[in-house]
């Protein structure tokens, strides 16, 4: 039971890394754009 909660925690540790890492990303690109334009 409780290396099935540590895994989910860890999981979610990885998600939050790579929804940050996307949203960085994004701005990067927004900001790219606008320099474009």
């Amino acid at each position: 039971m409780l290396l099935v909660l540590l895994n989910i925690k860890k999981r979610e540790d990885e998600f939050r890394l790579l929804s940050c890492f996307i949203y960085q990303f994004h701005t990067a690109i927004g900001k790219k754009s606008k320099i474009l334009k």
